[in-house]
């Protein structure tokens, strides 16, 4: 999600409306910057005015340290030249009550006090050269590419003193805020108001990411503000003629029949997509749902092709559309929401944003526990589906425990429901996985076994996975790597047929093979193996770090191994 943009048209900030399915209260977000042209902040004022809230940034008090710090960018407006001025909104004077959540001048301080000294005595000698470059730059910097935000986590690891700073003018501030925002929240959530958070564009990331994994906000809209325009040029171009453009008409050309499966069926979703769009536009109360169906169908078919951020995108909105008829008519959309809930919580896990992942999961489970009672086939589809994706949200983050009984509960609603051979399996493997995180290898061998029989019945993606998860225990666990590279060779084959040759799961499965494959003392062999998985995982990783750098690393530590024993 871009916060902060750069284009031939300027910056722009994009204003974030945040909503929650069963909540009148909205959070609207202003990305704000402490210098910038004139009617930005007139465009800000009028919106503020609009709102029942101002929630606004301000250290409050005056210490040497914070004038040195707003120094940096009070000197731009200095420069008659840049046409900027410094944010002059008078918050207390716009009719809506304020409230001021940031730290004080003191606490401020004291936190730079805990700094290390070569830290701050670089911060102080950069100061003034700063100062100076803002004064004859700021604003081709503000026009530059380097502005541009979006709510991506960076790495500071590389940026010790970046590190270390942000956790001063952004950590402990950003915790303050949520806190006020998550009171708001409990107690006015159940009024029809607009509560606008007014803070510097660097913090809102962490407002966005925080009211979503603490109480299921997401951004509904946005509107985009210019905070900068490009100064005009001193000679116009001339107008360049207008043609009439051609109304498009739509194609489908034939599917060769070297085209996976996968991506015919996402073709399909694609003009099932297309022609819902129309519809809906011509009647949005008749045929909305039917869009909102296809999205959610759209991003599980372009997850399968590893086309990961449009299959985010497709999710997002169909929780939206979801979401809008739902609070049309909770009865009738609850269960699909929650489903579809789930299914974003997944795409938001495959590109690496796991928190966020493990916050929708949990709002998901929350949703359809009321769904689906009397009728144990649509609540296995449903809440058990989500549950098995809860726990493994669960486990990422070493709540062992708690992603346990959400497996064990999801397994026993497969139970229940009859043949339900593809979720049946998967909640099955999960449930064995969970088993042996907390130690139980026994119950887990048997419980990956059972998964394999069932999946049998005609669920080969199922059968692979679970004949990957037997043939891990019985290696690590077990010492039985004959048995374990039996099943590891039977999945390799299976995935080779049903999975894209850059898949995920193929990588998994060929890590499988060469663990066993060295673990009987033919290393050769599984240095192949690890040459054929390798190239898979280095794409995953530089597609998507946050999901698939720690599976590079493993790969490449295994391939040393195996290497060294060749």
């Amino acid at each position: 999600m871009q916060i902060v943009e750069h284009s031939v048209i300027g910056t722009r900030s994009a204003v974030l409306r945040l909503r929650r399915p069963g909540t009148e209260l909205q959070f609207v977000v202003f990305p704000m910057f402490h210098v910038a042209d004139p009617r930005f902040y007139a465009e800000v004022r009028e919106r503020l005015r609009r709102c029942d809230l101002l929630v606004v940034e301000g250290v409050s008090g005056r210490s040497p340290l914070s004038w040195a710090i707003t120094s940096t960018y009070r000197i731009i407006p200095a420069n008659k030249r840049s046409g900027l001025v410094e944010d002059d909104i008078p918050y207390g004077s716009l009719g809506v009550p304020v409230i001021n959540p940031d730290v004080t001048a003191g606490e401020l301080g004291q936190d730079w006090r805990a700094l290390p000294l070569r830290t701050r005595l670089l911060m102080w000698l950069a100061m003034p050269i700063a100062a100076g470059l803002q004064l004859f730059g700021g604003r081709r910097r503000l026009l530059g590419p380097e502005v541009e935000l979006d709510d991506l986590p960076a790495d500071l690891a590389d940026h010790e003193v970046i590190g270390q700073l942000d956790g001063v003018f952004g950590g402990a501030r950003d915790e303050r805020l949520l806190a006020t925002l998550s009171q708001i929240h409990r107690e006015r959530g159940a009024e029809r108001i607009d509560v606008a958070v007014v803070y510097g564009a660097a913090h809102t990331a962490a407002i966005v990411h925080g009211l979503l994994r603490r109480h299921g906000y997401r951004p509904r809209s946005s509107e985009w503000l210019t905070v900068v325009a490009p100064a005009p040029s001193r000679s116009a171009p001339l107008p360049r003629p207008r043609w009439p453009e051609p109304t498009p008409k739509p194609v489908l050309e034939p599917i060769p029949e070297s085209v996976p499966a996968e991506a015919v069926d996402a073709r399909r979703e694609l003009m099932r997509v297309a022609l819902a769009r129309r519809t809906a536009a011509a009647e949005p109360g008749a045929h909305r749902p039917e869009l909102a169906a296809a999205l959610d169908a759209l991003a599980r078919r372009l997850s399968d092709l590893g086309r990961r951020e449009e299959a985010l995108r497709a999710a997002d909105e169909a929780v939206d559309v979801y979401e809008e008829l739902y609070e049309h008519s909770p009865g009738s959309y609850r269960a699909a929401l929650g489903i579809a809930t789930s299914n974003f919580a997944v795409q938001l896990d495959r590109v690496g944003r796991r928190k966020d992942s493990l916050a929708v999961d949990e709002q998901a489970v929350e949703m359809l526990r009321g769904a689906d009672r009397n009728d144990p086939g649509a609540r296995a589809d449903r809440l058990g589906h989500a549950l098995t994706n809860l726990a493994i949200s669960l486990s990422r983050f070493g709540r062992d425990d708690e992603a346990l009984a959400a497996a064990r509960e999801a397994a026993e609603l497969y139970d229940a429901a009859g043949h339900r051979v593809a979720g049946h399996s998967r909640a099955l493997v999960i449930l064995s996985d969970r088993l042996d995180d907390v130690g139980a290898h026994e119950e887990a061998l048997e419980v990956a076994t059972r998964s394999a029989a069932v999946a049998r019945d005609g669920a080969p993606r199922e059968l692979a996975v679970a004949l990957r998860a037997t043939s891990g225990l019985l290696l690590r666990q077990f010492g039985r790597p004959e048995e374990a590279l039996a099943a590891a060779e039977e999945a390799l084959a299976l995935q080779r047929r049903v999975s894209p040759p850059d898949g995920e799961e193929l990588a998994r499965s060929l890590r499988r093979v060469a663990d066993a494959l060295h673990a009987l003392g033919r290393p050769a062999e599984a240095v192949a193996a690890d040459e054929e998985a390798l190239p898979i995982w280095r794409s995953l990783a530089e597609r998507y770090p946050l999901a698939h750098e720690a599976d590079l690393a493993a790969a490449l530590a295994a391939h040393a191994e195996h290497r060294a024993a060749a």
